[in-house]
This record gives structure tokens, sequence and C-alpha cells, in this order.
């Protein structure tokens, strides 16, 4: 049912961290022979050596902004567009990168290469032998003299009109223009319209192989490739930039930026020699693992959002309900009572975002934890939003003491709920109520059952597990994020609607009808999960 949630490459993540296996004494030495060389973690085509060539190439690209930003140069300001426009390609590019979408890359990376070939001919081919000029304002005052207005610069580029530039003497022509009048290579030149314009051409005519590789799921394999791929084409795209920023440095852009730009492409320079050399046998560093995480957990959410998609309607209902109560609050807004409220829900509210933000992560432990504390708010606003002698007396206890224990406010609430629907109470209600806090802080305080539990997130075949932070996307750990999401959604509908029933909100006005609404809209998701649970 949730092969899809299969941990992304964990066999290859395990392979290249440090893992527990308590067999063989040479596990416990790994890291010591050597910190020179690339582990397998850190070789050409890892994601850690991706991240590497993206972080050289996000460098180039804020150099470009800050270019388009603070610009002098008369002839700068008429190919501003262009040097934006290659800014703002590279961030796509980037953010292409993180979902593994090769295919649209290079397109974009054409529509790259295409801007800095642009930007480079028309900064060294003189204005006679361009397609178009901007014509002379009528004080006959040229815009290369004093700059043109942005009305200009729009009817310049409606006019102007580059040649077809694939596979054509007009790009020829062009590149050995570039060629002769910058430092940038011929052949250099060649090599990246080789590299990018066939594969976009696929892809813009409507190939299937446009979008092949999109049908499978991220495999080692796949992750391998795409993640190599990846790292060739942003060190293209980061020497391009180099070379681009070079030439601008000719029109007083400052020579820090040219420093900047020649320090970032070196960088990149010798990984690429680097991951030449053979790394030495049994070497494993955790550098750079950190920088990896960000995208395991990106993936984790992306796989967990078909299961979530329910439970975040809810969470969002949940939280804009809460964030309209103090409006719609009409009797005793000045009272203990609802004060005292409003300050835990505020706290409450970031909790139930929390749970959410960590779930969808993949870190079920950390948002039990959370859940937790949201349990602890929820009960409190339960207490006090309709009873002011225990607001009073609240207030009155010490500082770092509640004056009641948990298990005394779950029967308290559960004699308010009982009063409200005409009803006795409960014991075994409370209890359930009870118990859900006590699995919570189970999760909270680590009992050894559960972290063993835990531990699964980063097993593999072989016996012991990878002792990292991962994200928990495993099937078995589904129900646990389950009854977390709905133990936290079910206390905070609950804290709402006490504050509601304090406050006197009732079902008149448009806003309140509003805010029925978006609680019911919770509810029912809770009563469904339930049923299910139940069923």
């Amino acid at each position: 049912m949730l092969d899809a949630l299969g941990p992304p490459c964990l066999s290859a993540v395990v392979r290249q961290t440090i893992r527990l296996d308590m067999t063989t004494e040479n596990e416990h030495n790994l890291g010591k022979q050597g910190t020179d060389a690339s582990d397998e973690f850190h070789c050409f085509g890892s994601r850690w050596f991706c991240l590497q060539m993206q972080e050289a190439f996000n460098v180039q690209s804020a150099i470009l902004r800050e270019i388009a930003q603070k610009h002098n140069n008369p002839k700068l300001k008429q190919v501003l567009p262009l040097i934006h426009g290659l800014h703002t390609t590279s961030e796509a590019v980037s953010l292409l990168r993180r979902d593994g979408l090769l295919n649209e890359a290079h397109v974009l990376m054409r529509l790259l290469t295409e801007r800095a070939l642009n930007l480079c001919y028309l900064l060294v081919t003189p204005a006679s032998e361009c397609s178009q000029t901007p014509k002379a304002t009528s004080s006959d005052t040229t815009p290369t003299n004093r700059g043109p207005m942005a009305v200009e610069l729009i009817e310049f580029a409606e006019r102007f009109r580059f040649k077809e530039t694939y596979d054509s003497e007009a790009l020829e022509a062009k590149i050995n223009a570039i060629a002769a009048n910058t430092q940038i290579p011929l052949g250099f030149l060649r090599l990246i319209v080789a590299s990018h314009y066939p594969q976009a051409s696929l892809a813009l005519t409507g190939s299937p192989s446009g979008a092949i590789f999109h049908l499978f799921n991220m495999t080692e394999e796949t992750e391998d490739h795409f993640s190599s791929n990846f790292a060739t084409l942003l060190f293209g795209g980061l020497t391009l930039l180099n070379y681009v920023i070079k030439t601008l440095g000719a029109y007083g852009i400052p020579e820090n930026l040219i420093k900047d730009s020649d320090a970032s492409n070196d960088a990149a320079t010798k990984l690429m020699l680097k991951m030449r050399q053979p790394a030495a046998p049994g070497v494993q560093d955790t550098y750079g693992w950190w920088q990896s995480l960000s995208d395991h957990e990106y993936f984790a959410g992306k796989r967990l959002a078909s299961l979530l998609r329910e439970f975040e309607i809810a969470f969002g209902a949940c939280v804009e309900a809460g964030m309209q109560l103090p409006v719609l609050a009409k009797q005793d807004k000045g009272s203990s009572r609802l004060r005292i409220s409003a300050l835990y829900l505020k706290r409450m509210l970031n909790d139930v975002r929390s749970v959410w933000v960590m779930i969808r992560r993949g870190n079920t432990s950390q948002a039990g934890s959370i859940a937790a504390s949201l349990f602890e708010n929820a009960l409190l606003i339960q207490c006090l939003a309709e009873n002011e002698a225990r607001a009073i007396k609240f207030s009155k206890a010490q500082p770092d003491k509640w004056p009641w224990s948990k298990r005394t406010m779950c029967n308290l609430v559960d004699q308010d709920w009982a009063k409200n629907e005409n009803r006795k109470p409960d014991p075994k209600a409370a209890g359930a109520h009870y118990a859900q806090y006590c699995w919570l802080c189970e999760i909270k305080h680590a009992s050894l059952g559960y972290v063993t539990h835990d531990s699964g997130s980063t097993q593999f075949r072989e016996k012991g597990y990878a002792l990292m932070p991962f994200p928990d996307i495993r099937e078995e750990d589904w129900p646990v994020k389950r009854k977390i999401l709905l133990i936290s959604l079910q206390n905070a509908k609950m804290a709402i609607q006490a504050f509601a029933r304090g406050g006197s909100v009732k079902e008149r006005t448009e806003s309140e009808i509003s805010f029925a609404s978006r609680v019911k809209t919770a509810h029912d998701i809770i009563v469904k999960y339930l049923k299910h649970e139940r069923g």
C-alpha cells in the first residue's frame, strides 16, 4: 500500500554513513584512517557533491543579483533585463534540482545559455552590427549616454529579435564574435550549447524522453543518475556565469564581485578534480550530512503528502479557528479565565503548527514530544476558559507549578463536558483522555520500547542501524503518526470549543458561522479517522 513511502535510497545512505554493527571491531574505527580523501558519501554523483556544486552556482547567481541592483554603467543599463534574467533563471534551475526534474533543468539551462550569449554579444558587438538599437529620444540624447528609461527598455525588447539560435549559422557567428572579444574560450561555448540544447529540444517538442524519468520512483540508481547529471549541469552553469561576470568586469562592476565569482568557480573546479582521485579504503566522513538532511526532509514531505492531505485541511482549519476566537468572544473579555486562556491558546496554536511541521518532515518522535506540550496547553484552556474560580486559583499558584495534576485536570474537563451535554461524568472517558497524555509522554521521555521502534527509520538489511538523523517514512510508523495527529487535533479542537463557550460565541454572525464551519471541518476528519481506527 505504501510502496512510495520507502526510504529514498536508504541502502545508499546507510552505506555512506557511520553504522552500528556489533559483529566487527573495525566498524568502531571508521573515519580514523584519513580525512583528506573522499569517501563514498562524498564521491562524484552523491547528494553531498551535488549540493556543493549548487552552493557554488548560487554564489554566482547572488553576484548577478547584486550587479543588477547596483549597476552604474550606461552600457549595463541597456542589458539590465538580461542580467536580471540570468539571476532568476539560475535560481529556477536550483529549485528544479531538489525535485530531480532533470529535463526541465536542461530547458532552463538552454534559456540561461542563450541569455548569457546574448548578453555578452550585446556588450562586445558595436551597435551598428546588432539587429536593432534603441532610438534616440526627442531631446536627441541617446540611451547610451544617459541610460534608457523602463518604457524605452520595453520598446527595445519588443523590437529586438535574434535569429534562430539552435544549430544555425547565426549561433556560430555569435559564438565566434563573443570568443574573439572576451576571455570565454570558443570550445567552452560550443560545449555548453551541445550539452543542453539537444536535450532541451527533446523536452520542448513534447518528446516522451522529455519526461520519461519522472515515471519512476527515486531508487538508488535513478537518484545517482539525477544527482551526477545535475552536478555536471550546475558545474557548467556556474562556469558560464563566471565568464559572464568577468565580461561584465570591463564595465565598472566592483572588483570584489569578480574575485568572489572566481573563488566560487575555483572551489568547484578543485572539487571536480579531487573526484578523479580514488577514495582511500575504509574512509567515511560525515561532513556535509547536515546539508543533505534538508533534501531528505523535503522528499519525506513529498512522499507523505498523499497520506497527510486530509490532516492538513483539518490542521489548517483548527489554527484559523483559533485565530478567530479572541475577536469573536463577546462576554467577559477582561476576565482572568479568558485572558489566561488566550495566552495558552497562542502557545497551543504554535504547538499545532509545530506538530504538523515535524510530522511532514518525517520526525515522528519529535512531533510526539511537541504533541505532549500541546496536550497540556489544550487541557489547561479547557479547565480555565469557562471557570473564573479556577483561573484565579491558577493565577495565585506557584509560578513553576500548576495547582492540579494532569490526571485531575482530565477529570475536571470530563465533568465540564458532561455538564454541557447534560450527562453524568464518565470516569472511563477521563481515563482514556489521560491515557493519551501518558502515551505521548512515553514518546517525549523516550522509553526503551519506543526508541527501539524509532531506530527502525535507519535499519538496513544486515544487523544494525545507521546512527544519524533521518526522516521516518516507514509504513509501520504511519499508525504512530496518525495517532499523534488525531490526539493533537482532538485536544486542540476541544480547547477551541471551550474558549468559544467561555466567550459566548454562537452561530449568529457571518464570522461566527465561518468559525463553526472550521471547527466542523476538523471534527469531521477526526471522526472519520477514529471510525477507521475502530473498524
